[in-house]
């Protein structure tokens, strides 16, 4: 069951009564893809919400770098591993 404004799903599994809230994405994805999909429509979708996801990272690391006036020169020991 999904409701508007508690946002509530509930899920039975081996008899259990289990609720857990679902984000803002999820109650979005749900409206968008409410038909079945072929797995390569999924595969897509996955790809591009990664690739969203990734560019995202991607421009805040960025600011951050700007932000403390970091050169090309600087390598965090995480990137030479």
């Amino acid at each position: 069951m999904i409701t508007g404004n508690n946002r509530i799903h509930e899920n039975y599994e081996g008899g259990l009564k289990m609720r857990s809230q679902l984000s803002n994405l999820q109650l979005e994805l749900l409206k968008l893809y409410s038909t079945n999909l072929n797995q390569d429509d999924i595969i897509q979708v996955k790809r591009i919400l990664a690739r969203y996801f990734a560019q995202k990272a991607i421009r805040e690391a960025d600011k951050i770098w700007d932000e403390k006036g970091l050169s090309d020169e600087f390598q965090p020991a995480i990137a030479r591993a």
